[in-house]
């Protein structure tokens, strides 16, 4: 929950600085970034796949409807 936060918070961040910012390692994040997609694509139940993930749930955490 705390990585999906500060990347709404910082949405240009890399996963470097995300993990900086979380004192973990950047593959660490990665891989909580490739548990996140899944659950955020099933709570948008969309029937097209979507593209660009890390975009997708940034869109998500801002509000935005717009979906790339």
């Amino acid at each position: 929950r705390r990585l999906a936060e500060l990347l709404g918070q910082h949405p240009d961040a890399t996963d470097p600085e995300l993990a900086q910012m979380l004192h973990k390692s950047a593959r660490t994040v990665e891989g909580q970034l490739q548990r996140i997609y899944p659950i955020m694509t099933g709570y948008l139940d969309h029937g097209e796949q979507i593209r660009h993930k890390r975009q997708a749930l940034i869109e998500l955490l801002s509000g935005n409807d717009h979906i790339p």
